[in-house]
């Protein structure tokens, strides 16, 4: 007896289930599972791999070197870059020292105004800066 009831119990549900799922909530329902469980997986995998970056030596870089137009707004300078590039805004970019005073640029720097990438970004480096 208790085999065939959780054998109709099975067929109960597999149909239901079917019934639900051709239903246009259903669908729904079951599209934002799958949608959940897609998205749990690929936070658990990023999540994964950078701690293992990080144990490994990796160090995170998010283009920081285009960011001296938000270092000079800082400074007073406006938003510019130099050419050549200050050595002690380079060092400060590159995450090679901490701190940057804006003494260490020096009065005979030549100053431009920003290329195109940071053009784009003016906005965001005002605000950084």
């Amino acid at each position: 007896m208790n085999t065939a009831v959780s054998t109709a119990m099975r067929a109960v549900n597999a149909s239901s289930l079917r019934r639900v799922a051709s239903s246009k909530l259903g669908g729904a329902v079951l599209e934002c599972v799958i949608v959940l469980a897609v998205l749990a997986a690929a936070q658990d995998w990023g999540r994964i791999y950078w701690n293992r970056s990080l144990e490994v030596g990796r160090h995170p870089g998010f283009y920081q070197l285009y960011f001296e137009p938000a270092v000079m707004i800082a400074c007073g300078k406006g938003f510019v870059v130099s050419d050549p590039q200050v050595p002690a805004v380079g060092r400060f970019l590159r995450e090679q020292m901490p701190t940057f005073n804006w003494d260490e640029i020096p009065p005979e720097a030549i100053l431009m105004r920003a290329g195109c990438f940071q053009a784009t970004a003016r906005y965001l480096m005002t605000t950084v800066g």
